[in-house]
């Protein structure tokens, strides 16, 4: 048994791309944002600063705060992986009508990039470690910890990620 395909003429070709541009079309106003999207992601107990732009001056440093980037390392990371899974939902959904498929990648990518952006935080990964002046000045306040971004947790812990659904 052969499979074979018969294309007749330019005009049947076109109806079948249309077709297909039409199924995929749905998944552009997909996606997933990863990083402090939520007010009570933002907010910080007890401060006025918010989660958000202490992330900001991490990330990019400040005259006085060397860089120390975590979430878009996290993402460069996984980008591999990240094209694998999103190629393979495509296919699932897109193609073989697995309703959903999108949806779940988008969720799997979501955790993958958080998860790790925690990782580089807790492992300090390429972190320019504290200034003296800094452990000076958390050991007169009684906290011992050395690693940078790990003072109280909440800019750790309020990472999350989001599906879009546009």
């Amino acid at each position: 048994m052969a499979l074979t395909m018969k294309v007749e003429g330019a005009d049947a070709l076109k109806s079948d791309i249309f077709h297909l541009k039409k199924r995929f079309e749905r998944f552009n106003k997909q996606g997933v944002s990863i990083g402090y999207i939520e007010a009570k992601s933002l907010k910080r107990k007890g401060t006025p600063v918010t989660n958000l732009k202490i992330a900001t001056w991490q990330t990019y440093g400040t005259h006085t705060i060397p860089p120390r980037p975590y979430l878009k390392p996290a993402l460069l990371t996984n980008e591999k992986r990240i094209h694998e899974i999103l190629e393979q939902a495509l296919v699932d959904e897109g193609l073989s009508g697995k309703t959903g498929a999108v949806n779940k990648a988008l969720n799997v990518v979501g955790m993958l990039v958080r998860d790790t952006a925690k990782q580089n935080i807790v492992d300090q990964r390429n972190f320019v470690p504290l200034a003296p002046a800094t452990i000076a000045a958390r050991k007169r306040q009684d906290f011992k910890g050395t690693k940078a971004l790990i003072r109280t947790g909440a800019l750790l812990n309020a990472i999350q990620y989001v599906v879009d659904k546009k």
